[in-house]
């Protein structure tokens, strides 16, 4: 699809955007781009820094200092989005939408969309709550169970309606692991999957977001508090638990060196890839709100509140 490339015109006249001007303010350079009252997610991706708010997405272009809004005109099949996410490995944008439709931005600029979910009749809600990159499929919780998509070949590889809402997913190469009824729950990758029942009550008595996939042994997860999983092949229903931060994780990227946590209360931490802190960063307080990412190798960080982009170095 043809993407359209907003200039100051166009964008202060529908949007109320100016091009990124940056403006020096203390330690963060301001951009100063449209980013609205509620700023769901920012990532950066190496040459682009996608964030999503008020159900719109949007992207900053470092390379041209521009920023781009994308709607149905160009990149996008539908409206009202429901959140994003990147697979770092295979460089690609995932949108969820409202209606249950998902598409895919390649970073090569082409998009796909795969409108299986929202074309099928269901009696209950097809809401998409998570999502998990494994090889070359998504694996999706949803309102009714979960599913798995290819994304070589664009297609719903199967779904499965336990009649049960999952918020949560994660997936290994041998586990899946899930949050439903409080609980965390996992079952193995090669048994059948057709009842609930495959799936077996861990260790973990809780509500748990599973935030994002460490290694293939590891996640991180977050409640009030954000912890390590250490997955035990022996025995993956007694998850080993370790408390990573006395906070609640909202969002993980990935850096060149692991990954970037934002937390509750203002703050960022990076761990390596074991998930050991590297660093630990107080955000003044008229940033407390800013979700950060980093894909920089000179160490700067990427930030995001309602006034918009800023870039903290």
């Amino acid at each position: 699809m043809k993407k359209f490339l907003y200039t100051a015109c166009l964008v202060a006249v529908f949007f109320g955007i100016i091009p990124a001007k940056a403006q020096q303010v203390g330690d963060w350079k301001y951009y100063q781009v449209f980013a609205g009252k509620n700023v769901k997610s920012i990532i950066d991706t190496g040459k682009r820094i996608y964030y999503l708010s008020d159900g719109w997405l949007y992207a900053y272009d470092k390379d041209n200092d521009e920023t781009l809004f994308f709607n149905k005109r160009n990149d996008l099949s539908d409206t009202d989005i429901t959140n994003i996410y990147y697979n770092y490995d295979k460089k690609y944008l995932l949108v969820t939408y409202a209606n249950s439709n998902i598409d895919l931005l390649l970073d090569d600029g082409k998009t796909v969309n795969i409108p299986d979910l929202k074309n099928t009749v269901m009696t209950v809600s097809k809401a998409i709550n998570d999502v998990s990159f494994l090889g070359n499929e998504i694996f999706m919780a949803t309102d009714f169970g979960y599913m798995v998509l290819n994304d070589d070949k664009y297609y719903v590889k199967e779904a499965f309606n336990y009649g049960k809402k999952m918020i949560t997913i994660a997936a290994t190469s041998k586990y899946i692991y899930a949050g439903f009824d409080d609980k965390l729950w996992v079952t193995t990758q090669s048994e059948p999957h057709f009842s609930i029942s495959s799936f077996k009550e861990t260790n973990f008595k809780q509500r748990l977001d599973l935030v994002d996939v460490v290694d293939d042994n590891t996640l991180f997860g977050a409640t009030g508090w954000s912890y390590g999983l250490q997955i035990n092949d022996d025995n993956p229903e007694n998850v080993g638990i370790w408390t990573v931060a006395q906070k609640r994780g909202l969002q993980m990227t990935r850096t060149k060196t692991g990954f970037m946590v934002s937390y509750s209360g203002g703050t960022y931490e990076t761990y390596d890839g074991d998930l050991k802190r590297q660093s630990e960063v107080k955000l003044p307080d008229d940033l407390k709100s800013c979700m950060v990412t980093s894909m920089e190798s000179d160490g700067s960080v990427w930030g995001i509140d309602k006034y918009g982009i800023k870039q903290f170095k």
